[in-house]
């Protein structure tokens, strides 16, 4: 169940409570939520008094900004008429509205495994939509590194390349123009990117804050960023990457099948072999993934949309560089936690493969988002 069918939900319940005389047409208007991993990790600090937020997968103050249509009633109020609609809608295991306006929502365990077949589907495209009106941008590709002159400039064209990628993943149609001409290698980039290579430099760039006007960025931490090591976040994030390929090599070795047909995957995404589904039931609803950290891993995996339209929104790449920081913490988490792979002579059962599809997601979604940095997805480190 993807962001997209979680939103088509909520609009469905607004629409219901709209007919019932609960809110006004004009709550029709009112933009669906972008879910992300702030509203999640928020729950806590936002209730009062507090709830089980830790049952629940979501939350968004959506009923808060239904006020205006709500013929005065309060949003806690709201918010649990939302509630109610959804708890009964398919894909929902709880939804609950709490007093103060948020509206809490928990996924079947189906509905949630069935996102790491949605990904697979939609490939380098899960992330991309139109939340960004339909415009046309200007943009100017950074070009090489050691051409930008000095440290400060290439900062600059980097973070302006990424800004303008993300408004196009984002919706808007972005005009590329010439790149700008050689200034050769300052003394104070050419340290930088010898020790760290165009990779991690870019990462780097993108990691912190935009410097004010007329501030000078700081000069990175050589030590950090060039330690091939847990810890340095670009090594974290291009080793889960690396991590996941590897798993699915070693599944492909194995000759384990692990989904439905796709002519574009050669990791094995392919039929399984005498094992017919009956019409309407998916492999994820087979075999459901409800572990804490596959969950977990799944809630990450669906945030990815709403977070690239944020980072989009604010002209801040750090948000999606920290996001994917994150992301790789959690699939970390979840490769040493549960098993993916079968064990000597042990046969490869549902979970097994259900697990493999979540690896080939997190796959998907790792390298799509090191893309938009401009930085590449290594397969093996």
């Amino acid at each position: 169940m993807t962001p997209d069918a979680v939103n088509a939900a909520l609009s469905g319940a607004v629409s219901a409570l709209v007919g019932a005389g609960v809110l006004s047409g004009a709550a029709r208007m009112v933009p669906v939520p972008l879910w992300t991993v702030g509203s999640r990790a928020s729950v806590s600090g936002r209730l009062d008094p507090p709830g089980p937020a830790d049952s629940f997968d979501f939350a968004t103050p959506f009923p808060i900004r239904l006020r205006g249509a709500s013929a005065g009633r309060p949003p806690g109020e709201v918010a649990a008429a939302l509630a109610e609609r959804l708890a009964a809608a398919p894909g929902f295991a709880a939804a609950r509205g709490h007093p103060r306006g948020m509206l809490l929502l928990r996924l079947a365990d189906g509905a949630l495994s069935e996102l790491a077949d949605e990904i697979l589907a939609a490939g380098e495209r899960y992330g991309s939509g139109r939340t960004q009106r339909p415009t046309v941008i200007e943009a100017v590709p950074a070009g090489e590194l050691a051409a930008a002159g000095s440290l400060a400039q290439a900062r600059g064209r980097v973070r302006a390349e990424v800004i303008a990628r993300l408004l196009a993943a984002s919706g808007a149609r972005v005009s590329w123009q010439a790149p700008p001409p050689p200034a050769g290698c300052g003394p104070d980039l050419a340290g930088p990117l010898a020790a760290l290579g165009a990779d991690a430099l870019r990462f780097a760039f993108c990691h912190g804050a935009a410097v004010p006007a007329g501030g000078a960025p700081a000069a990175p931490d050589l030590v950090l960023w060039s330690a091939q090591r847990r810890g340095n976040p670009v090594f974290d994030v291009r080793y889960a990457h690396a991590h996941a390929a590897s798993a699915l090599r070693h599944a492909a070795d194995l000759r384990l099948t692990w989904g439905p047909h796709s002519a574009g995957d050669a990791l094995g995404w392919q039929v399984e072999e005498g094992r017919e589904r009956p019409d309407g039931v998916s492999a994820a609803s087979a075999h459901p993934l409800g572990h804490p950290c596959e969950r977990a891993l799944l809630r990450m995996l669906f945030a990815f949309p709403g977070e690239v339209a944020l980072a989009a929104r604010g002209a801040k790449p750090q948000a999606l560089v920290r996001y994917l920081e994150e992301l790789a913490d959690i699939y970390h988490d979840f490769h040493e936690t549960c098993r993916v792979l079968p064990r000597g002579d042990d046969a490869a059962d549902g979970t097994v493969r259900a697990r493999l599809r979540l690896t080939a997601a997190t796959r998907t979604v790792l390298g799509t988002g090191l893309r938009l940095i401009g930085v590449s997805a290594p397969e093996r480190m």
